[in-house]
Parts: structure tokens; sequence; C-alpha cells
């Protein structure tokens, strides 16, 4: 075919696309596997958490990714008396702050995410003169669409159970259960869902729960870490 016939027929194509053809409309694509998160300076995060038995542990709070490294992620939280910092590893997991750590990690997560996917950590938990030996199980049950004041996400479902021991066995003994959905969406947790049980009948039943309120990726001349 000619040059000439070749570009009228792309032009009627053309034509006919912007005239009345329309694409299809795109197909979602399932959600069913995550890799570990992309840390980037700058990226923000807001929570609100409340606990149903001390109203005056609630609070709102913001993450901001302050540095990345090989080991992991920093985290500056803005306060009035200047910010405070929360370590986590390269998976996003809970390693120190000020006042608490987990050595070597929570490790609530561990990619990559696929629904069927289990596995056993062991960690120890320290906050002042407190230390607990900490075994948990953890697996990925479902997807699950997540609504948040952030949004709505499609998130792992991860369950896990935790039995904990300290220097005090009638006290600082016990067990817990958490559920948290990881958004691959914005690279955390965006709910989460907990209860401690002390082995001690005398001490109450904690639960708690830790929500997104707010998600602002990093600017966009800040590079992937």
């Amino acid at each position: 075919m000619p040059i000439t016939a070749l570009a009228a027929s792309a032009a009627i194509a053309a034509s006919a696309a912007i005239g009345g053809a329309s694409l299809p409309p795109p197909v979602a694509v399932p959600l069913t596997q995550a890799e570990a998160p992309v840390f980037r300076v700058g990226e923000e995060w807001q929570f609100a958490y409340t606990n149903d038995l001390d109203s005056s542990k609630n609070k709102t709070y913001v993450q901001r990714v302050a540095s990345v490294s090989p080991e992991g992620v920093r985290l500056a939280i803005p306060s009035s008396g200047g910010p405070r910092f929360v370590d986590l590893d390269r998976n996003g997991n809970f390693v120190r702050s000020a006042v608490e750590s987990f050595t070597p990690s929570a490790e609530t997560l561990r990619f990559p995410l696929f629904v069927g996917k289990s596995w056993n950590a062991e960690y120890t938990y320290t906050s002042g003169d407190w230390t607990s030996h900490c075994d948990r199980e953890s697996k990925v049950v479902a997807v699950e669409r997540v609504s948040t004041p952030a949004g709505t996400f499609d998130a792992f479902r991860v369950e896990s159970r935790t039995g904990y021991s300290g220097a005090a066995v009638s006290s600082g003994a016990g067990r817990s259960y958490s559920v948290d959905w990881y958004a691959p969406g914005v690279g955390r947790i965006v709910k989460q869902d907990s209860e401690a049980m002390p082995n001690n009948r005398n001490l109450a039943r904690t639960s708690a729960h830790l929500v997104l309120i707010r998600h602002t990726p990093a600017p966009t001349d800040q590079n992937a870490q």
C-alpha cells in the first residue's frame, strides 16, 4: 500500500476513535502479592490511636520519613518540644523509639506478602525497666478492602498471636492477638485492632485501635530509597 494510503487509513482510524469508538474500561488487577515498601524522604502518614481501657492514651500523630539507610528507616514525629524519632527496619517493622524497643524488630510484616503465607518471629520487647520475651505467629489470611479516613484501600489482612513473658511471671506474662491491614498503595499498615490478655486475672484486658487518617507522598524531586 502506498504511503499516502497508509496515512489516510491511520487518519480514518484516529477519527473513528475520537468521534465515536471508545477504549474498553481498565480492568482492575487483583492484589495477589506485595513486595517490601519503598520509602522516600518527606513521605508522611498521620494516624489516630485509641485505647479502649485508658482514653488518656488516645492520640493523633504524624510520622514523616527523615532518612533512609541500608539498615532501615528513621521517622520523625513532630511535637512541640521538637521532633521525636522512631526507627523501622527496611520492611517497615517497628525497631525502637525513645521509650521502647523491639530486638531485632516486631516483625509484624515479612515480605513478600500473599494469602496463605505464615511465619514465626521471636523478639525482645523493652520499655523502661521492663523486658519481655515474645513469640509471634503470623499469617496472611485474606485480601480485603478497608475504609479509613485516608481513603479506601485494598489490603492484606495479617492475623498474629503473640505470647509474652517477663521477669514477673504472675503479672508480666500473657498473650495478645492483633489484626493488621497492610496496604501496598501507601506502604504502611492502615488499620490495626489489637488485644492484650495478661495471665494474671487481676489485670484487665486491654484493646487498642490504629487507623490511617492521611497519607502524603514524598515531594516529586525526592528519589526512592
